[in-house]
């Protein structure tokens, strides 16, 4: 997402990172409007079904952790 680490006092990092949430917040809804989402989150829920009741936001967050490039 190219996302900056904010630095500087608290008071002029907090708009940038509200702005940051917000981002990543959309982005999150936007993977979960995909068409092919409910198929991965049914082979998630099918792969690790004592993770079922995860958040929605939380399993596309394990699923990018893990694909991650090092």
């Amino acid at each position: 997402m190219a996302l900056k680490t904010r630095t500087g006092p608290a008071l002029q990092r907090i708009p940038a990172l509200c702005e940051d949430y917000a981002r990543i917040a959309g982005a999150y809804a936007w993977m979960m409007g995909q068409r092919g989402y409910e198929r991965i989150r049914a082979d998630f829920d099918e792969a690790l079904p004592n993770l079922r009741d995860l958040s929605d936001v939380k399993k596309i967050d394990l699923l990018l952790w893990q694909s991650r490039t090092s």
